[in-house]
């Protein structure tokens, strides 16, 4: 089996998604969170889902444009439409909690969409 240097990996799923299409920021952002899933251990979250990501684009499945929107949001809790944007890869994206950016929010928040493909908790360390 190949490996390959961080950097290097990150090269190349960074020009694999603006291959495809993907504006060169989310490509970036996209890339560094799946090399994050298998520097962490969780391989099914990692660069094996570049193929999954390009054939959705390819499908209209995922939307590489797409721009979080904010729902509703409590102290705790947002509900974000996600216009399908990329799912685990986008962790709340460029959706900030106007609480979050107060700094007056617990630890964690639980962050569900629709129109997406991921839901989790955002950190607000």
């Amino acid at each position: 089996m190949p490996v390959f240097h961080v950097a290097q990996l990150m090269g190349i799923s960074t020009r694999l998604l603006e291959a495809a299409g993907v504006p060169p920021d989310t490509a970036r952002q996209v890339a560094a969170s799946l090399i994050e899933g298998n520097l962490t251990g969780h391989d099914s979250h990692g660069v094996i889902r570049l193929t999954q990501y390009v054939r959705g684009m390819e499908r209209g499945q995922i939307d590489p444009h797409a721009q979080l929107e904010l729902l509703r949001e409590t102290s705790t809790t947002a509900l974000i439409d996600a216009h399908w944007a990329f799912g685990r890869s986008r962790r709340g994206g460029r959706w900030r909690s106007p609480s979050r950016r107060r700094g007056s929010t617990p630890w964690a928040q639980w962050a569900c969409g629709t129109r997406g493909t991921s839901a989790g908790w955002v950190s607000t360390r």
